[in-house]
């Protein structure tokens, strides 16, 4: 499924290059819905319902979409945060345009957030301030924010234990999963719970790169993604050189590498992303001073 990241934020990365930086739900849903790569859940449901004329916000919304409160758009809003360093309002408007071609709902929170906590983490070197002011973005009433609040005032009454918390989180919610292919299953793809064990892993690993993947790995769901949104939170706080080379190693191998069914490498995404930034930076009313 992480693979499916690169592809979609190539794809989008492509669509804000054509529309230079003005981008439409519509030109990206075209060019994800016409993409050449398989996909899975609500990214496929809504593929089909973009290529029979359901154009978003419809065709994420769960009147169309069964699978609207999945994880899709919370693994693939990385770019909207990391293009609007410390705008989160911006990454927001960024994401009502791109995350509603497959999700709404807490599906659709879930990308919010997690392109929030990004946009903060280039202004904060808090995790737990990152953590709590990206929720501001969210609905209180919603099960998201509720969810995400449960593993924040978990955390502050049981620092030492990750597993305490775990299994409350898990006791409570582990059965709110409303996607097809996890209702009262144990396989869980829904956005909200794995938003929780991000959370869970960025609170309890104490700023240590090894411990936060690990607690968001053994969490369990998407166990895959949900470390990789983890590490990659931490990673814009503290900056690529205070990464440790170990979580580093074989990057230089594989940078020049287009993705597959892309033709966009690492190196490319590294300068759209920042290329990106710098714009969305001086269309914000902010400055740049060469560094």
């Amino acid at each position: 499924m992480c693979c499916l990241i690169s592809q979609f934020l190539s794809s989008a990365a492509h669509a804000l290059s054509r529309a230079n930086k003005s981008l439409s739900g519509l030109l990206l849903a075209d060019a994800f819905a016409n993409a050449s790569y398989p996909l899975w859940f609500a990214n496929q449901v809504a593929r089909y319902n973009v290529l029979a004329g359901i154009s978003p916000p419809e065709s994420g919304h769960w009147l169309n979409n069964p699978a609207a409160d999945d994880i899709d758009f919370q693994i693939e809003a990385d770019f909207a945060g990391i293009m609007n360093p410390g705008m989160m309002n911006s990454a927001a408007e960024i994401s009502d345009r791109v995350g509603h071609i497959m999700n709404y709902g807490d599906g659709w929170y879930g990308g919010v957030y997690v392109a929030a906590m990004y946009a903060l983490a280039f202004v904060s070197d808090d995790v737990e301030s990152v953590v709590t002011r990206a929720l501001d973005m969210i609905p209180e009433e919603s099960k998201f924010h509720q969810i995400i609040s449960d593993v924040v005032r978990l955390h502050r009454e049981n620092p030492d234990s990750w597993k305490t918390t775990w299994d409350a989180i898990h006791e409570k919610w582990s059965d709110d999963d409303l996607g097809p292919r996890g209702m009262l299953t144990p396989f869980n793809i829904d956005a909200k719970i794995n938003a929780a064990w991000v959370v869970l892993g960025l609170l309890y690993g104490d700023g240590d790169f090894g411990q936060t993947v690990e607690i968001a790995t053994r969490a369990g769901d998407d166990a895959d993604c949900n470390p990789s949104s983890a590490a990659g939170i931490l990673g814009a706080i503290y900056g690529y050189d205070a990464i440790p080379d170990y979580w580093k190693q074989g990057l230089d191998a594989v940078e020049a590498r287009d993705f597959a069914y892309t033709t966009i490498s690492l190196n490319d995404a590294y300068e759209l992303s920042y290329r990106h930034a710098l714009e969305m930076i001086e269309r914000g009313g902010g400055s740049v001073d060469g560094e």
